[in-house]
């Protein structure tokens, strides 16, 4: 059996989740985006033998989609080589608990539908994936 745990995201996991990203090829986060998400109180990380394997960046979000509060999953992550060990499924579920530990009735993720890991393990957590599209209105290219 793999032993990981799981915890609350912590500021000095920037590093390491930087770290984790950039070795993948996925996008630098910036340390203001890591703090927000750091401070929201729902984010988690996976450690394993002291070292950072996976993380998941959420927060709780207002009146959005006719719900009072929903919690709103930005980005799992999982480190290649610690893939299909469970993590990614841990991390969604730490966020569940969360959840109904909070009393917030939904929890909302926007996966690209060419992501079939994604998809999977939203599927295996209980997760209805729907089909989706994106409007985006950016002021700096409106000019």
């Amino acid at each position: 059996m793999f032993d990981f745990r799981v915890r609350l995201m912590e500021e000095r996991d920037f590093e390491a989740v930087n770290k984790m990203r950039e070795a993948h090829g996925w996008n630098i986060v910036s340390k203001d985006f890591f703090d927000f998400y750091q401070k929201s109180g729902s984010s988690f990380v996976a450690e394993a033998k002291g070292e950072v394997v996976g993380f998941v960046f959420s927060q709780t979000i207002k009146f959005m989609h006719r719900e009072k509060q929903m919690m709103w999953v930005e980005y799992i992550g999982v480190l290649k080589g610690y893939q299909g060990r469970g993590i990614g499924q841990t991390l969604l579920k730490k966020v569940v608990d969360y959840v109904k530990q909070h009393s917030i009735p939904r929890i909302e993720a926007t996966i690209n539908p060419d992501n079939l890991s994604s998809i999977r393990l939203a599927e295996k957590t209980g997760f209805k994936v729907r089909d989706w599209k994106r409007a985006i209105y950016s002021i700096e290219n409106s000019s």
